[in-house]
């Protein structure tokens, strides 16, 4: 898939893409992730962190800790101006050392360093206002195409909600599920523990040689996050069934599995 600006230079078939497609919906996704960080930065001169999706949308948080109303009142209305303000998002293609060199002096040494690791120069990267941004898929033109989204405070951070494939025109209803929201907030304090939780420190950890000890300590994490389901369970005496839910390919055999062994290993009975 190619950014509208693509000079094509050969005879071609040409596909649109808007949101009604998956694709299409996944340009609005990094287009307002790019612009949230940008307002973030305007409004209360911070970095934000985009966790994880959360209810249609992406849970955020700030460094600082906890934002009160006002402060997500801020960002939402700075990204609305910038909205009507119509700014483009920029494509350019430049040198890798180019663009370390361009996310330190904005102060992005993570990104910069992320560079580090990537098979590709030159290297293309966005640019919005005095901003720029790496991605490794296209965004909308410009800041005006984004005029569906909501941001609102929740837990510990805010919620930046977007159009969705069945939604194209406007927001679906905003409705957290507390168990999965839980899972992931215990999944963050997970990634803090084992030191990734950017991709750069992944990448840094693997080039060390400690890929083997970052496993075994996620089976640790696990094994005693499955202890913990099969105490939960056994205290149950009359549970007699218990369902595992998940998308194909998710892990549901093997966890089931070693469910039923520490299962087994409080005198209960379990068969898969």
């Amino acid at each position: 898939m190619r950014s509208l600006d693509w000079t094509i230079d050969d005879d071609a078939v040409v596909e649109f893409v808007d949101t009604s497609s998956f694709e299409g919906m996944e340009v609005y996704r990094r287009s307002l992730s790019f612009l949230l960080v940008l307002a973030c930065k305007r409004a209360l001169n911070q970095d934000i962190f985009i966790r994880h999706s959360l209810s249609d949308g992406y849970y955020c948080e700030l460094p600082s800790g906890f934002p009160s109303e006002e402060d997500v009142a801020r960002v939402r209305r700075l990204m609305e101006q910038m909205v009507d303000m119509d700014l483009p998002f920029r494509r350019k293609l430049v040198p890798i050392d180019q663009a370390k060199r361009v996310f330190e002096r904005q102060g992005n040494a993570d990104k910069a360093r992320l560079l580090q690791w990537a098979a590709i120069d030159p290297v293309e990267v966005y640019c919005c206002a005095d901003a720029h941004g790496f991605f490794y898929a296209p965004l909308a033109p410009s800041t005006g195409y984004l005029r569906v989204f909501d941001l609102v405070p929740y837990g510990g951070g805010m919620v930046l909600l977007f159009p969705t494939v069945a939604y194209p025109d406007g927001l679906p209803p905003f409705q957290p599920p507390k168990k999965l929201a839980e899972v992931f907030r215990e999944y963050t304090e997970w990634l803090d523990i084992l030191n990734v939780s950017t991709m750069d420190n992944l990448h840094k950890l693997v080039a060390e040689g400690k890929a083997g000890d970052l496993i075994l300590t996620s089976e640790a994490l696990h094994s005693q996050r499955l202890s913990h389901i099969a105490k939960d369970i056994a205290s149950r005496s009359r549970v007699r069934l218990v369902c595992m839910a998940g998308p194909s390919g998710s892990g549901k055999t093997t966890a089931s599995l070693r469910l039923r062994i520490q299962l087994q290993a409080l005198g209960k009975r379990a068969v898969t």
